[in-house]
């Protein structure tokens, strides 16, 4: 057994007598708690991905201090705690077509790689196009395969420049209606505003 392993981990593999899941909900709290400091620091937003670590208690742990979550199925997306940031990248689209009966309450974005993902995507979702490293000219280190000619692609996103503007024009019906609410709820808060404004006044 490792030496630099904390005690309650040890202790607790000590005690197993058979194949078991140990985790240290602690260190990861702390883990979570650091990655989330240092995104909003600079104005980022941190979600947590679900098939990183899909047992419950950690999802709950997620949700408790992450911004939200990251999402490439249907049973991630049942798994994980409702009312929190959402991004949805699932090339079978299951998981898109459940977003729709997401809670409208919580920011929904939808990773498209085809005009018909696009198109499917809830009416509320932003749309996020995932464009390959491939498309800057560089090799990518990450998800990388040979394509022939003696380079390396991503095999993540887009990488033909015609492909990315044929999921822009398709995505410009469901982005336009984001923007419809949006100036619909910027339109309630400012009323509202000003109706508090009033009352102040008379008061």
């Amino acid at each position: 057994m490792r030496p630099h392993l904390p005690p309650a981990i040890a202790a607790a593999i000590e005690r197993c007598t058979g194949p078991a899941l140990v985790f240290d909900r602690a260190a990861l709290a702390a883990n979570m708690r650091r990655v989330a400091e240092a995104a909003h620091v600079h104005g980022i937003r941190a979600l947590f991905a679900a098939k990183s670590f899909a047992h419950p208690e950690v999802l709950a742990l997620a949700g408790e201090l992450l911004d939200g979550f990251d999402v490439a199925s249907r049973g991630e997306l049942a798994a994980v705690p409702g009312g929190k940031l959402l991004s949805i990248a699932d090339p079978t689209g299951a998981a898109i077509d459940a977003g729709r009966a997401a809670v409208r309450g919580a920011r929904t974005i939808v990773v498209c790689e085809t005009p018909e993902q696009a198109a499917a995507a809830p009416p509320h979702a932003e749309i996020a196009i995932r464009i390959s490293a491939s498309l800057l000219g560089r090799d990518p280190a990450i998800g990388a395969v040979l394509d022939g000619s003696g380079r390396r692609r991503s095999r993540f996103g887009l990488d033909d420049p015609q492909q990315v503007a044929q999921v822009r024009e398709a995505a410009r019906d469901t982005v336009a209606q984001v923007r419809e609410a949006a100036r619909d709820m910027v339109a309630q808060v400012r009323e509202a505003a000003r109706d508090t404004v009033a009352q102040v006044r008379e008061a």
